[in-house]
């Protein structure tokens, strides 16, 4: 299953069309009312690509594996997801404390820039998992 919620800069798209081509098929269709999408893909399928044509955006997904929340690497592929985070580094750096300081704010929780309980549990629940 591929989840995604479109939510730049924190802000949900609701009911944003978009198109998701993966698997040699192209499934279109809109968010819900927080910017969330769902498609049901084949287990064999490791590439997507979602355009959203009204923000005239592109974006490419690797798919098939996603560290847990509280791991760094999973905090990095969510923050990646969710637009706020763009490296991927071999560990932790600067940017990435500093993507999870933006986060922090974003969700209201207290600014640390540290991968504690509720900024992991905040980022699994603005991911969709």
């Amino acid at each position: 299953m591929f989840r995604l919620r479109l939510q730049p800069n924190g802000k949900p798209l609701a009911g944003a069309r978009y198109e998701l081509m993966a698997g040699g098929q192209t499934h279109a269709g809109s968010a819900d009312d927080e910017g969330r999408l769902e498609v049901a893909l084949p287990a064999d399928v490791t590439r997507a690509t979602l355009v959203v044509p009204e923000r005239g955006e592109k974006d490419e997904f690797t798919l098939g594996h996603l560290e847990p929340a509280n791991h760094w690497r999973g905090a990095a592929q969510r923050l990646r997801s969710l637009g706020l985070y763009g490296a991927e580094p071999s560990a932790p750096d600067e940017g990435f404390h500093r993507a999870l300081r933006r986060f922090q704010a974003l969700r209201r929780l207290e600014v640390t820039g540290a991968l504690d309980g509720p900024t992991s549990a905040a980022l699994q629940e603005a991911h969709g998992c």
